[in-house]
């Protein structure tokens, strides 16, 4: 009689019919396809490093060259650091060291923030402002008949009187010397915030509640956590919360404000205000993010220090109805940099003709604007599609374009511009 044998499992299969071969394939190549994962993501993070380094190198060498005046003053003569043009800017009083150059000025002996002034304004090199409310390249460029060979605009703008013109921006002071407050005004007003780092939100929250002015919010947010988060940091808002919404994380905070809401800010409402959260990617900059973020949102909202700077920018804008732009008084002085060509194709969209080379804008992109002022770029009709994919340059993009648009457009169209500035409030 045969003996039938029944065949042991093989020792290579597991209980669910699978091959330990198999498996251990499986995860082979699970690993690979993680190392690569791996790979690619370190390289994409090298590659972002190296282009924003390069884009920041770019924008510094941009900045040497970005404004006429600064140039052909740098080849006519690179020292007018004379004592000479120090003791002028001096003897007049006017100069403000801290605001030109934050706390290195208030650092700095009255003489050597004025001979920095003086070497960076004609070098063309991180130019600043002397004190809030004048623009030394707009004096120079329209005053040009009265300048010589070896004469500052500064200088020449204090020795002709602090004459009025295109270089000098009524400014909105905060603080205990900050102007008085009107009564609540009639104007419908609105404010677009952009809160992409939620946590930030509760912040700009308590300085909109120091002031007596309640404009309507219009927040958008990144994805429905954050809008759940932030209504319920808004639940405390004394005013009304329109709308919280989320949008494509594409155009930063221009995006949203112009594509998203735009069409209903400037059909509902007369001004328009528009702020935004913001953080540094790298640890280095902690400290210098904070600090504008203290200076810009302390000017355009409000502080401790600063007062109600909501009613206080809108007591300015009902007392003159021309006033079209109100916005924080940056001491830095950018040029068009790597922006002059997109500028360009969207200024002629716009209809204004050929762009200043001296101008003034909300650096950092955060201001109030008359729905008037406003108007011209929500009607550009962008579309999501129309806005630079993430990550985006540090400069030479049409955001980086349209921040400088902001400033140089409303005054081609008539509107003019006031400034904001609290002292002790600083960059």
């Amino acid at each position: 009689m045969e003996l039938k044998v029944k065949k042991p499992q093989h020792p290579l299969k597991t209980a669910g019919g699978v091959s330990a071969g198999a498996v251990e394939a499986s995860l082979a190549k699970s690993v690979r396809l993680a190392s690569i994962y791996a790979f690619i993501l370190f390289w994409n993070y090298i590659a972002f490093c190296v282009l924003t380094l390069l884009s920041w190198v770019a924008f510094l060498i941009s900045q040497r060259a970005s404004n006429r005046f600064a140039r052909s003053a740098a080849k006519r003569n690179p020292k007018l650091a004379t004592p000479k043009n120090i003791a002028a800017i001096l003897a007049a009083r006017a100069f403000q060291p801290e605001f030109c150059f934050g706390a290195r000025g208030a650092a700095m002996s009255r003489v050597a923030s004025a001979r920095t002034y003086l070497s960076q304004i004609h070098s063309g090199v991180d130019p600043r402002k002397p004190e809030p409310g004048f623009h030394p390249y707009l004096f120079a460029e329209a005053m040009a008949h009265e300048m010589g060979e070896r004469d500052d605009p500064y200088v020449k703008f204090l020795q002709l009187g602090r004459p009025d013109g295109c270089w000098k921006f009524p400014v909105i002071l905060g603080g205990e010397v900050g102007q008085t407050i009107g009564d609540k005004s009639d104007l419908r007003a609105a404010l677009h915030v952009h809160a992409y780092y939620i946590c930030q939100l509760a912040d700009i929250l308590k300085r909109l509640n120091l002031n007596r002015q309640r404009p309507d919010l219009f927040v958008s947010v990144r994805n429905d956590a954050d809008a759940v988060t932030a209504r319920e940091i808004l639940m405390n808002y004394a005013g009304q919360v329109v709308e919280v919404a989320v949008f494509p994380n594409v155009g930063r905070d221009i995006g949203p404000m112009l594509t998203g809401f735009g069409p209903t800010l400037i059909r509902d409402y007369d001004v328009i205000g528009h702020v935004h959260t913001k953080k540094s990617l790298f640890s280095n900059n902690d400290l210098w993010v904070a600090n504008w973020v203290e200076f810009t949102l302390s000017n355009m909202l409000g502080s401790d220090l600063a007062g109600p700077m909501i009613d206080r920018a809108l007591t300015a804008m009902v007392a003159d109805e021309r006033v079209g732009m109100v916005y924080p008084e940056d001491p830095h002085i950018p040029g068009w940099g790597q922006n002059s060509d997109v500028a360009e194709q969207i200024a002629a969209q716009l209809g204004v003709g050929e762009l200043p080379s001296a101008f003034n804008f909300p650096v950092g992109t955060m201001f109030w604007a008359r729905s008037g002022a406003l108007r011209p770029f929500v009607e550009l009709g962008l579309s999501w599609s129309d806005y630079p994919s993430e990550p985006i340059a540090t400069d030479g993009t049409m955001l980086h374009a349209l921040e400088r648009l902001f400033g140089a457009v409303p005054t081609r169209l008539g509107w003019k511009t006031q400034v904001t500035y609290t002292p002790g409030v600083h960059r």
